[in-house]
């Protein structure tokens, strides 16, 4: 199995291909490497890079295809603020544990651009 593969199958939400490309190469990792051969900690900080991405991703999907008298529907997806946050303290606990910098974000306001 692949380093790709392997850490596509941790998460439900399919990541694209830009997405790992820039994890690889920003991670010193080749794509076609099996998930045996990346270290550990390799492994852990790309792991890291896919939860930032998770945690900055927007809301969407759910794109419907039709072919003849079939359609079919692609899973959507919606990330609240807690799951973001979530995903931002595992990236960075991953991180700290390789004694990376820890990423975060204090004081941010959220805009209610509705007037409610």
């Amino acid at each position: 199995m692949t380093i790709q593969l392997y850490l596509q199958g941790k998460f439900e939400y399919e990541f694209s291909d830009l997405n790992f490309q820039s994890v690889f190469a920003g991670r010193g990792i080749e794509p076609s490497s099996s998930h045996t051969e990346v270290s550990e900690k390799d492994t852990d900080l790309a792991l890291s890079d896919l939860y930032m991405i998770l945690a900055n991703v927007t809301n969407g999907g759910g794109k419907r295809i039709t072919k003849g008298n079939r359609t079919v529907t692609e899973k959507s997806y919606s990330f609240g603020i807690t799951d973001r946050v979530n995903f931002r303290n595992e990236a960075n606990r991953l991180r700290l544990k390789w004694g990376e910098e820890s990423l975060t974000v204090t004081n941010v306001k959220f805009a209610n651009l509705y007037g409610r």
